[in-house]
């Protein structure tokens, strides 16, 4: 049709087909054209009564349906301004809108029926594209919702902008479902684009988007053949049992999203827009998915910093230029901040390829800086799609001064491996922008709007505002190790930060075991992700207030007592057995690490018979700390539990039993009797000793019974144990220790040619 206005458009929708229908509520509650545009005059000739007119404000706070609708039209024929609002909203904020806007009139229940018992009204004032037409009120998620002064004009570039190349999305053979509140922008939108295109309009109650079910059966009972949908929406609703001919998905990235058998057009649209500022026909999946081109009179530009407009393909901020909105509402601060110009700064990061079609990159706001880079979420969202497989994903990074997470939140019903992702993307992306974790989600959380609530895409440990309140300058140090240090957050974590030489999935590996121990109910602090610390690469972890039982043992009075309590805790926890596909298999780790000697270290030979040292190990399916030895427990309130999880498993106890061995016998032999009073609080003598008391204990023996063939196996497989930490923790003992342990465990394979024996817990 050719009429210069919507209203003219559709005055001749309701002369030339009058018995179409022009808007459905429940699917047996339905309006004709004709009759829609006799209720919109009965609104227009209570307006008049009351001599609403020109740059006024009518407030109209009814029920979600047709009468809300009808509305809009009844408001603009009597040349006012319209504010919708449910009288299902929140209160407060309906009563924060009716202060705001300062409405003439507020028509409620009472008003309404008045309304329906006046004479309808012909015709319609002048329309003057300038005058104020309505307020749209933003959701207002994170702050007072903003009031945006949209003009008569407004309208015009929303019928135009839903089309494509001139040509009407829709038709008078098309249902268009709307599940939005109907106090948002795009219900203005819908209502000039049906009154253009002649459409019927289905405003569908929210008791059918409870459930699936529920959802189908509106649709096939009216009819709908058209929709809006946010992608988070028709990710968590696909398949859909009746197709839709047309899908317009707007509001979030449609990355990756395409329904089949339909006609899928990708929007760009905001609440100060007042129409789809972009549109792009999408006939296959596309990672990144472009949002087109403006098909409306709106210009639309990407500027950098200095409001210049940047090359093809370069990330800035989107921009366009819209004579019809005046702006915010009461907030001139915020109108000279965003509407400079007449050009209004959204705040979206975008970009534009060579066929003028934008991309938008996410929000300003959501990009961040690791070490002085920027990081922009999209990019490593595709990066991420491209190698893993992965479609339904979101990234949110997480930064306070040095301390930064990169996490992907995903709803794929797939498990990842963290390690192997890692891999891959270094081959695309460096290394400060590789995410520290991914977290499985059943469902993104969504907001009322159907749109991504992303601030409710949290750590692990709950929202990185703890942090600035916790830290007010560097992390306090707590302590140091051979590979890692542990710094202070707050006082209810601690940040556990690696040693560059230590691989990341060593450090994924501790996290895992961390997480299945607690579940387990062992005694030991929980652990929460994986983070960087400048360079590093840290676990953010349950702090554990007490003593090193370590520092426990330097009072010889009290030695015998705390080690016999040791050994009868390490017996239990030896006693629980894990299952798990992510738990590695201590001995089978052995095993094949025993194939990745550096051959100028140790020959082919040489590795062949350190390999046979743990073949002669019992399987085992019992948990193993793996570096088990009285610096890694705490104790707090007479109650131990363990710390520095980093090689745990399940396997044999001898793997936990050669940790005493190696801690208080073998490292103290490379060393001075004033090395080991410093280290330990006690002589060698006295370090052996330890040893000793607690072998007894572990296995109930009495001072006269012989220990000497399980000290044997002891000393030989920690032996061929320590020579695998020069493959996975190099640096971490000097080379003088490497090749000790090496030698020892070579001539033990070849004295020991018989199986085990005399291992089991006595």
């Amino acid at each position: 049709m050719n009429g210069n206005t919507v209203l003219e458009m559709l005055a001749k929708r309701a002369a030339e087909t009058p018995d179409r229908t022009a808007v459905i509520y429940e699917p047996e509650e339905r309006v004709t054209y004709a009759q829609l545009w006799e209720l919109s005059g009965r609104i227009y000739a209570w307006l008049k009564q009351r001599e609403i007119g020109a740059e006024d404000v009518v407030m109209y706070t009814l029920p979600r349906g047709i009468g809300l609708y009808a509305c809009m039209a009844g408001t603009m024929r009597a040349g006012a301004a319209f504010v919708l609002t449910e009288s299902a909203n929140d209160p407060a904020r309906t009563e924060f809108i009716r202060k705001d806007c300062e409405c003439r009139v507020q028509v409620r229940e009472r008003e309404w029926a008045d309304i329906l018992n006046t004479e309808p009204a012909e015709g319609y004032e002048e329309i003057r594209l300038h005058n104020l037409c309505y307020i749209a009120y933003t959701s207002g998620t994170t702050a007072q919702p903003k009031g945006v002064l949209h003009e008569y004009g407004s309208l015009e570039n929303a019928w135009k902008s839903s089309r494509m190349n001139g040509r009407a999305l829709m038709g008078p053979e098309d249902t268009f479902l709307v599940m939005s509140p109907m106090n948002f922008v795009s219900m203005p939108i819908v209502f000039a684009g049906s009154c253009a295109d002649g459409d019927t309009v289905a405003l569908m109650p929210p008791s059918y988007g409870k459930s699936q079910d529920m959802f189908e059966d509106y649709v096939e009972r009216t009819g709908v053949n058209c929709a809006y949908f946010t992608p988070s929406f028709l990710r968590s609703h696909l398949p859909f049992r009746r197709p839709f001919r047309v899908c317009l998905l707007a509001s979030e990235p449609a990355d990756g999203l395409f329904v089949e058998n339909s006609t899928c057009y990708n929007c760009y649209a905001s609440t100060e827009a007042g129409c789809l500022l972009s549109v792009y026909h999408l006939t296959q999946p596309m990672t990144p998915a472009p949002v087109g081109k403006s098909q409306s009179d709106i210009e639309i530009f990407v500027l950098d910093k200095e409001e210049m407009e940047v090359p093809t393909g370069t990330v800035g901020e989107v921009c366009y230029r819209n004579p019809y909105v005046r702006g915010y509402l009461n907030l001139p601060e915020k109108t000279r901040e965003l509407l400079r110009g007449r050009v209004f700064h959204t705040g979206d990061a975008g970009k534009l390829d060579r066929e003028g079609n934008l991309f938008i990159c996410g929000r300003l706001d959501e990009m961040f800086k690791i070490g002085g880079y920027r990081i922009e979420p999209y990019e490593v969202a595709n990066a991420v799609r491209e190698v893993s497989g992965l479609q339904h994903l979101v990234v949110r990074g997480f930064v306070y001064k040095d301390l930064s997470s990169i996490i992907v939140f995903y709803t794929d019903p797939v498990d990842v491996d963290e390690v192997e992702l890692r891999e891959k993307l270094l081959k695309r992306l460096p290394e400060y922008m590789i995410p520290t974790s991914y977290i499985r989600l059943r469902d993104f959380p969504l907001l009322k709007t159907g749109k991504l609530d992303r601030l409710s895409l949290l750590p692990p440990e709950g929202n990185w505002d703890e942090f600035r309140k916790m830290i007010t300058s560097a992390l306090p140090l707590l302590g140091k190790g051979r590979t890692a240090s542990v710094y202070a957050l707050g006082d209810k974590k601690v940040l556990k930060c690696f040693r560059l030489s230590v691989p990341f999935e060593i450090i994924r590996q501790e996290l895992v075991m961390m997480q299945v121990a607690h579940a387990a109910g062992l005694p030991s602090p929980k652990g929460y992700e994986i983070v960087r610390y400048g360079a590093h690469l840290g676990i953010v972890m349950e702090r554990i207030e007490g003593e090193v039982l370590e520092d426990v043992l330097k009072k010889p009075e009290e030695r015998r007592e705390w080690l016999i309590r040791f050994a009868d805790f390490v017996r239990q926890i030896h006693e629980t057995t894990v299952s798990n596909k992510w738990i590695p298999d201590i001995k089978a780790v052995c095993i094949f690490l025993t194939g990745q000697f550096d051959p100028s270290f140790c020959s082919a030979e040489e590795a062949a018979k350190i390999r046979s040292v743990f073949e002669r190990i019992p399987d085992s399916d019992g948990f193993v700390h793996g570096d088990c030895h009285c610096g890694n427990v705490m104790v707090s309130d007479g109650k131990m539990k363990l710390i520095d999880l980093m090689l745990s498993g399940k396997g044999h106890p001898v793997f936990d039993l050669l940790c005493m061995y190696s801690h208080y016998v073998f490292l103290p032999s490379f060393g001075t009797e004033e090395d080991c009073q410093s280290r330990l609080g006690m002589n060698r003598a006295e370090a052996e000793s330890v040893y000793e008391t607690f072998l007894r204990a572990y296995y109930r023996r009495n001072e006269g019974e012989d220990l000497t063939e399980i000290k044997k196996w002891i000393r030989g497989i920690h032996s061929a144990r320590i020579t695998l930490a020069s493959i996975v923790m190099p640096g971490v003992f000097s080379k003088e220790v490497l090749c000790a342990a090496r030698d020892r465990a070579i001539r033990f394979a070849e004295q020991e040619q018989t199986g085990f024996g005399g291992m089991g817990k006595g």
